[in-house]
């Protein structure tokens, strides 16, 4: 399954570095993010999928940086990048209070 390699591959580098990262999965109406140090994130990302969720991408905060991408079956799809810049500022007013995101 596409989901666990990702799962697996994509995200375990976080876990690694001093950083906070969490894959994107969107729905018709509503974004999930599973987040890379949860120990269920497998399962999660499994549950997304089969509810119709679609892992469209990532984010990672490092050092008070935000970054952000797209998996690589979207990167060229405009309304996935579309997707992604709209939730840049709605994943900023969620960690901002707590990490000091400017």
């Amino acid at each position: 399954m596409v989901a666990k390699s990702f799962t697996t591959d994509g995200l375990a580098p976080f876990r690694y570095e001093k950083a906070y990262a969490a894959l994107i999965v969107g729905f018709e109406n509503t974004t999930v993010y599973i987040h890379a140090d949860n120990p269920e994130r497998l399962a999660l990302l499994n549950e997304a999928v089969t509810h119709g969720g679609e892992p469209v991408g990532w984010f990672c905060l490092r050092d008070g940086r935000l970054e952000m991408g797209l998996l690589q079956e979207y990167a060229n799809e405009l309304w996935a990048r579309q997707y992604l810049h709209g939730l840049t500022e709605v994943i900023k007013a969620r960690i901002a209070p707590a990490d000091g995101l400017a």
